[in-house]
């Protein structure tokens, strides 16, 4: 299978990159800047699937365009799309967030997520078959001062993934909103500084998680929106 993975090289991106290659799947990796392939490559022990680097800096949206045009055009098939891209923003309460942050936030974690998948979705139901998977947060649904930017865009993602879902699943195509609530990654540590890394779920098992979801066997049963804290994968039956 084919998968387009953006942001590979973050803590949960990189943890499922690994899994998808080690499972022989066929990867386009994207990462932020032209500097980070040659960190990617060397991240990727895993050598059962083939990968291709792309860097697209993703607050740029002619950027993006590029970059998922020239996966569009060499890959054969798409079966996944997974979307890890995210920044946290400033820590701010809202009448001391300035408008550059807040844009900023905006562009990288809806406008981009809107984008690749507009520009995705087309390819899958050509073919009616396949999963985007967004990435949102718990801030998405328990909100707490000074993180208005980042959850409203979080909130936005949500609902966007959702309505996706809802146009298309009759066709063979699910779109997933996938909470990883807490997760070992660099944003939780800017986000928590005084939390313990190993308390918290690793990006490894997060990304296993992931892993299950996108290759499950009845993924048109599977619901839209799920918090990996509390959704429980089905029992298979006994035949």
């Amino acid at each position: 299978m084919t998968c387009i993975i953006f942001g590979a090289l973050g803590g949960i991106g990189n943890a499922l990159t690994n899994r998808m290659l080690e499972a022989g799947h066929e990867a386009y990796l994207v990462v932020r800047r032209p500097q980070d392939i040659a960190r990617l490559e060397k991240s990727l022990p895993f050598r059962g699937g083939h990968f291709h680097s792309y860097a697209c800096d993703m607050s740029s949206l002619s950027e993006i365009e590029k970059v998922t045009a020239m996966i569009l055009q060499t890959a054969k098939a798409i079966d996944f799309m997974v979307n890890c891209v995210g920044v946290l923003g400033p820590q701010d309460v809202i009448h001391e967030t300035s408008l550059a942050d807040w844009t900023h936030v905006m562009k990288v974690n809806l406008d981009a997520t809107f984008l690749v998948m507009r520009m995705v979705l087309p390819t899958l139901l050509d073919n009616r078959r396949g999963i985007i998977m967004n990435l949102t947060s718990n801030r998405a649904k328990y909100f707490r001062p000074c993180s208005s930017a980042y959850s409203v865009s979080k909130f936005a993602v949500e609902a966007l993934t959702n309505i996706a879902d809802l146009e298309s699943k009759d066709y063979g195509v699910r779109c997933l909103a996938v909470n990883p609530g807490r997760v070992a990654t660099e944003m939780r540590r800017l986000a928590a500084p005084d939390e313990e890394p190993d308390s918290i779920t690793s990006p490894q098992a997060f990304a296993e998680f992931c892993f299950r979801l996108l290759t499950h066997g009845d993924y048109m049963m599977l619901p839209c929106s799920i918090d990996f804290s509390s959704f429980q994968f089905p029992s298979r039956k006994d035949n």
